[in-house]
């Protein structure tokens, strides 16, 4: 499988852009959120869907269920450029339309939010920093959405759509996120790799 791709221009093209543009925006991550976001005035939403139940810390399943969905795609993946590649676009340009999203729409946290202790991200991504204000739209959601979306085997599609609804409400019963943060994580993510598997035909 990898002797073909590495061997087709298109796709070397391609995954070496996704690769740089992804590497760019996890450098730009920290500056964009302390120099951006954060001080950006945001608007505080009355959910009324959060306000149906108290707030709970759910951090560890949370962690537990995002990061073992990456990991078992990432295994099942290691044959299957093509699939990667669409993935990984996928969630490259998640990412850059996320950002957007944030600067358009910057919202401040959920009263009542608990923080989501996320190791990797706060060590690797936010430089230690907890993100309060990382919210429309959901990238916890968004990125699960795009393993679901993108998953060719029917029961583990299955397996991973119940994940991403499960770790969808998780995040709002700790109120790390708005309801329109996991409905519009989610529905873009599913437009993005449609349009993407689309575009490889």
């Amino acid at each position: 499988m990898w002797s073909e791709a590495i061997h087709n221009q298109k796709f070397k093209t391609q995954f070496i852009i996704v690769v740089v543009l992804l590497v760019a925006f996890m450098l730009s991550v920290p500056w964009f959120f302390n120099h951006v976001i954060n001080p950006k005035p945001g608007i505080l939403l009355n959910d009324f869907v959060l306000n149906l139940f108290p707030p709970a810390d759910h951090s560890a399943i949370i962690f537990t269920l995002i990061y073992g969905a990456i990991g078992i795609s990432l295994f099942t993946l290691v044959q299957k450029p093509n699939q990667l590649l669409i993935i990984l676009t996928a969630y490259c340009l998640m990412n850059y339309l996320r950002a957007w999203a944030m600067w358009l729409l910057t919202l401040e946290p959920p009263a009542g939010i608990i923080p989501l202790a996320d190791p990797l991200l706060e060590k690797f991504i936010y430089h230690n920093s907890t993100m309060m204000k990382d919210l429309f739209f959901s990238g916890h959601a968004a990125t699960l959405s795009i393993l679901a979306a993108a998953e060719e085997n029917k029961k583990m599609k299955i397996l991973k759509w119940i994940v991403t609804v499960s770790v969808g409400l998780l995040l709002m019963h700790q109120r790390v996120h708005y309801t329109i943060d996991v409905i519009a994580g989610i529905t873009i993510s599913i437009a993005l790799v449609k349009i993407i598997q689309a575009s490889q035909r």
